[in-house]
């Protein structure tokens, strides 16, 4: 997994455009075939620990979000990372190439794709 730690400002805002989908944490654990250890329970294990376990492991292709409701995560590819948004500067892209990206059949929209619908989440978070 990706762990986005970019695009941070002078105000403590962070943004993110990931293109994939918004699912449950045990939705999440079953995606990086996250095991439990015989005294754990799903709710005690936080989201940011499975996606450091994921990031270790072959979907480390796959980018994440943290949701703010804090038990779910927006899992896909992270057009952010590909230059199309960045919070500190204005960024030009011509939409046919926009529309490109958004139209690719990566690695991690192939796998997800297959389970949940497709989605674009923009996020800002003021910090």
């Amino acid at each position: 997994m990706k762990i986005r730690n970019g695009f941070v400002s002078n105000s403590s805002s962070s943004s993110f455009l990931i293109l994939g989908a918004h699912i449950t944490k045990a939705d999440f654990a079953e995606l990086i075939d996250y095991q439990l250890k015989e005294d754990e329970e799903l709710d005690d294990i936080d989201l940011y620990d499975m996606i450091a376990f994921a990031d270790e492991g072959e979907l480390s292709y796959i980018s994440c979000e943290v949701a703010p409701d804090g038990d779910s995560v927006y899992v896909g590819e992270n057009i952010s990372l590909k230059g199309f948004y960045g919070f500190d500067e204005v960024s030009e892209i011509d939409p046919k190439e926009f529309i490109s990206q958004l139209q690719a059949e990566t690695p991690a929209i192939k796998l997800i794709k297959k389970k949940w619908p497709i989605k674009l989440f923009m996020g800002i978070e003021e910090g």
